[in-house]
């Protein structure tokens, strides 16, 4: 496929990503969702490839328990790997169920997500192990992944949504809780260093985060109101 390297084009393309999904889901790719270090990785066969959600109430050890048996399985030929932040709402106390919008990004910062991304990735790395990150959401995490080498030949490749590359923190006080994701919409820096690294190969895949969430619902306050939006 040729490369598209003007950033105008990309963002007309984007629509793409729909057909995408259409083909990622024919040619079976399907998410697990994973809230525990039972043993899973025998129930799947080769091919497959496991998507995993860490919850906030997820001990760091079952965490890393669940990744390291996952990596090391026979039977996990590729692993897609979302960065979920844990979150600290400590924050409430002060503002009650008025939390503003703009905390977001505070609370599911960019300092979790490159730990949380890191982590899959020297994981990854220890065990030869296909990895496959989504929803790359800040500049930092860009530096684990590599332009150097054709794409077929990668590992490790890595996904950007398109809300990561069209929104910034700037745009809360205006869109509210309607751009409220996991990871969040981070800082306008973030949003460059993720289109640069679009833009020279690093991230590989441009993709949606599809949550089919009802107008009255993204309508809520910041406690109640779900994250994520109907993106396909």
């Amino acid at each position: 496929m040729k490369k598209i390297k003007n950033k105008r084009l990309i963002t007309s393309y984007m629509s793409i990503v729909v057909i995408m999904s259409i083909v990622l889901f024919l040619f079976g790719f399907f998410g697990v969702f994973v809230i525990s270090s039972n043993s899973i990785a025998n129930s799947f066969k080769e091919n497959f490839s496991v998507s995993i959600f860490f919850q906030d109430n997820v001990k760091q050890i079952e965490v890393a328990q669940l990744q390291n048996e996952l990596l090391m399985s026979d039977y996990i030929d590729k692993l897609s790997y979302v960065s979920k932040e844990s979150a600290v709402l400590i924050m409430k106390e002060e503002y009650g169920e008025d939390l503003p919008i703009r905390y977001h990004p505070v609370i599911r910062n960019a300092e979790a997500c490159y730990k949380s991304s890191s982590l899959a990735v020297e994981l990854a790395k220890k065990h030869n192990t296909r990895l496959h990150i989504l929803h790359i959401s800040t500049a930092k995490e860009t530096e684990l992944f590599q332009n150097d080498i054709p794409l077929k030949e990668k590992r490790i490749t890595a996904e950007a949504c398109v809300h990561h590359l069209w929104f910034d923190d700037s745009s809360y006080d205006e869109k509210g809780t309607f751009i409220k994701w996991n990871p969040a919409v981070k800082s306008a820096a973030d949003r460059e260093g993720v289109w640069k690294a679009l833009l020279d190969d690093r991230i590989d895949i441009i993709a949606t985060d599809h949550a089919p969430h009802t107008l009255e619902e993204k309508q809520n306050s910041y406690f109640k109101a779900p994250s994520g939006g109907p993106l396909v």
